[in-house]
This record gives C-alpha cells, structure tokens and sequence, in this order.
C-alpha cells in the first residue's frame, strides 16, 4: 500500500497524529529487548523494517535506538524506500509511550514468549502502575496468558476467540442463542456481511449489551485467513453503523475516520487505529 504520509507505526509522532485524528485506542506491538526493556516493535527481527540486523531479543535498547525504523518499508517490491531516512531515532519504548500519553488508552499486543508476559506486567508495576486503567492487551498467546495471570483485572481482546464467537454466532444467532466464546469477549461485525450478525442493528447490539460482549467492527470479509479482511478505512462504511452505536472501530485510516466517526458522534469515544 503506497504511503499516505510520512507517519511510521509504532512511534510518538504517529501516535500522536492518531490521537489528534481522534483515535480513543491506539493499538502497539511490543518486544522485550535483551536488556529488560519493551520497545514498540512489530517484528521479532531488525533486518526487515530497519537498517540493523539481529534478533529484538538479543539486542539492547541502547544499541537499536539509533536505529532507522522506516528504512525498510517499500509499497513496490523494493523498487523505492519512501520512508527511508525519516525513522532515524524513533524507535521508543513502553516507558517513554506511557510518559509521552499519560491519559491515552493503549492496546499492547505481546508476541513474545510467558515470560514476556510476565516481564510486562513487573515492568508496568514497577514504571507506571497507575496505567493499567488504560492497558488493555490483544491475542491469544502465551505472553498475554502469563500478564492475565499476574493481572486478572486487565482486559484482553482474544483475536482466535473473537473469530470463533463471529462464525458461531454467524450459524446459531438466528436463534436468539449467544455462543459461550462471545460472552464476556469480542464479536467482529464486517460492514459488508452485516446479514450475519442477526438481529443487525438494535436488536443484535442490545443482545450483546445484555451478554457483556464488545462489538469490534471492520471493513470487509472475504474468508477465513488472516488476510482476507479489511479495516474500516473508508469512510461510506460509517453509514452501516446506527446512530446510536458505541462499540468498536477498527481503522487503519484514523487520519480520515476519526474526524468523520466525531462529526457524527460527537463527544463520543469510539474504536481503535492500529
């Protein structure tokens, strides 16, 4: 996808050009570092995104923070580097991000391993105990697992879960039933097989309201892989979504959404940018 700006994920300007764009979630990827640290990083590598090479979890925060972490993004197969240059010094960690937005609501996907989970949350505790009133985490791994052990009050977002609570409910909802992996968890609703969610709108979100579910809501779905659907990035999509609709909005595009979710909704918190 060619580049609509010059904001790289997972560092404070784009973060802070999603806030501004009225994201109430923003969702990180992050990495624990060989020396104890946790960076916002998306892979378990340096050599695709950045300019060094080697393993996060063998390498200090010291030596990558100098690194460039937009040299490594191409929209055409290598034939041009548009962000090269522009990400020298802009890898930061947890500690800085919840410094830098001490009022703003994250979501933290962990890849790692347990102890990554359990690294998080002593380092959480330990930094800034009073953030997890805006820490949430996402996925269904053996680090988010071990941090739920540790802190049973944070809440998760189980990606595999909330999928199997969307095609349940897609083959059983007509009849009134809630499958057991929606309740207390996250059903997603894609803009273009809204047929599916019975009951769509008022009566399917009133159901989910009384089950304790959250409605997460995408783009488009064309099957089952994890590259078979799209975010909410355009902004017609927002005219499937009721007038009274406060669940979630997964975007992409929060530079465009979210100045149109507040025209609509204004004074209301909804969704997440990734």
């Amino acid at each position: 996808m060619l580049p609509r700006h010059h904001f790289i994920e997972n560092t404070l300007p784009s973060i802070g050009a999603a806030i501004r764009a009225g994201a109430d979630v923003v969702e990180v990827d992050v990495r624990e570092t060989a020396d104890g640290e946790f960076v916002l990083f998306h892979d378990a590598g340096l050599e695709c995104r950045t300019d060094g090479a080697g393993a996060i979890s063998r390498t200090s925060f010291e030596q990558m923070r100098s690194l460039d972490v937009g040299y490594g993004y191409t929209a055409d197969g290598g034939r041009s580097y548009p962000l090269r240059g522009l990400g020298r010094g802009l890898m930061t960690t947890l500690d800085g991000l919840l410094r830098a937005f001490p009022k703003q609501r994250f979501l933290i996907q962990l890849k790692d391993g347990p102890d990554a989970g359990t690294n998080l949350v002593l380092y959480v505790n330990k930094r800034h105990p009073e953030a997890w009133a805006r820490i949430a985490l996402f996925g269904d791994t053996a680090a988010t697992a071990a941090a739920k052990k540790l802190r049973p009050d944070v809440p998760v977002i189980h990606d595999r879960r909330a999928a199997t609570c969307t095609l349940a409910f897609a083959a059983l909802g007509w009849s009134g039933y809630i499958p057991e992996p929606c309740r207390d968890g996250t059903i997603i609703v894609a803009m273009n097989a809204r047929a599916l969610a019975w009951g769509w709108p008022n009566r399917f979100l009133d159901r989910m309201a009384n089950a304790n579910v959250k409605v997460m809501t995408i783009g488009s779905v064309t099957g089952l892989g994890s590259n078979s659907f799209t975010r909410l990035d355009h902004v017609e999509e927002l005219a499937g979504l009721p007038a009274g609709f406060d669940g979630l909005i997964w975007t992409d595009r929060v530079e465009t959404i979210g100045p149109a979710v507040h025209q609509r909704w204004p004074g209301d918190g909804h969704g997440h940018s990734d």
